[in-house]
């Protein structure tokens, strides 16, 4: 390796640990030096020349009785202290406090900001999610949401499983809102991405949920959002909705839309649409006890699975003359495979099952 490669690799790992650092006092509010140099694996001099670096640039800040915290206004700070011409790492400091700062922003936005665009700022923001484990990168280069705002349990893993797909059928779902509506966001990762769509496409709307993420997410992103009333569920992430009803009559506003994230989907009226024991009943009441259209987000890889709990079929939608559709994503069935398996779908529901592009 030459010289200028070995000099390049060695101040990767510097960014890297100071990268560390932040993630840390993100995660923690405030901290000291000993548990920080833990963190880091840094020491001495060394720690104290990347609390220097980390404070010119107005991240962080150390008090007079050696608590270290972050700045009180970490964007401006990065504003006024980083150049315009800018290297690599001292260019993802500054996405990376724009970042924390809106919470989610998209690449536009960040090339505003930074400069970076096309492979460059995907390469920035992967370099940041994997060296501090706060930036989630969104699907199909859309941005980057920060990840303290997915703190509630097993949704960022989640938002990690067939992105894309998800990904698509939420923008699908979007594209059936009209601007102005009232529409109710169930839980899941599907849905959560759908939230987050709204809140970079159709800000004018009004929500209702019963989850408290979605909830928590799109305070201040959209016209308005509430939650729809209950009680809060062991998990600690979405309400029963024991007075939906009651709630949704408080907004005085039509709900346009519901949208359900699924466990799984079938035509087979033995297994039916299926939800997470949890959310099962919840689900059931958002369907039936609201007006409006039923949009049930159902990626290919759901098909037929029968985990969670059964909480209606498509033949009792109909029975009762529910509207709904179901947003899917293409499926192309592999090479030797004679129909898709989507195939019994297209011929129970016709044009109520929508492919996402």
């Amino acid at each position: 390796m030459t010289d200028v490669g070995q000099r390049d690799n060695v101040r990767g790992r510097v960014w890297e640990r100071r990268f560390r650092m932040l993630a840390h006092l993100i995660q923690r509010g405030r901290t000291d030096r000993g548990e920080l140099g833990r963190v880091a694996g840094t020491h001495g001099l060394q720690l104290e020349h990347d609390l220097r670096i980390l404070g010119s640039t107005g991240c962080v800040r150390v008090t007079l009785d050696g608590v270290i915290q972050l700045s009180d206004d970490i964007l401006l700070g990065i504003k006024e202290r980083v150049t315009q011409r800018a290297g690599t790492y001292e260019r993802r400091l500054e996405t990376l406090g724009y970042v924390m700062a809106v919470g989610l922003a998209s690449e536009s936005d960040i090339t505003k900001r930074t400069g970076a665009h096309g492979n460059q700022l995907y390469l920035d923001l992967q370099g940041l999610a994997d060296a501090t484990g706060h930036v989630h990168v969104l699907p199909e280069r859309a941005g980057a949401v920060f990840v303290p705002l997915l703190q509630w349990k097993g949704l960022k893993q989640r938002l990690g499983e067939n992105p894309e797909i998800k990904w698509r059928v939420a923008g699908r779902a979007l594209d059936l809102v009209e601007d102005g509506e009232t529409i109710l966001i169930g839980p899941g990762a599907t849905c959560f991405f759908l939230a987050i769509q709204a809140a970079l496409k159709k800000p004018n709307l009004c929500v209702l949920t019963n989850s408290l993420g979605v909830h928590q997410f799109l305070t201040s992103r959209v016209r308005e959002v509430h939650v729809i009333g209950g009680i809060v569920s062991k998990r600690g992430l979405d309400t029963y909705p024991s007075d939906l009803g009651k709630c949704i009559e408080i907004t005085r506003r039509k709900v346009d839309k519901v949208f359900l994230g699924i466990e799984g989907w079938s035509v087979n009226p033995e297994l039916g649409i299926r939800c997470s024991q949890v959310d099962c009943e919840r689900q059931r009441q958002a369907v039936f006890r609201t007006p409006g259209t039923a949009v049930v987000l159902a990626n290919h890889c759901k098909l037929d699975i029968g985990t969670g709990g059964r909480f209606t079929t498509f033949q009792e939608l109909d029975e009762r003359g529910k509207k709904y559709l179901v947003i899917t994503d293409k499926y192309e069935p592999p090479t030797g495979e004679e129909q898709s398996r989507l195939q019994p779908a297209k011929d129970l529901l016709g044009d109520r099952l929508v492919e996402a592009d």
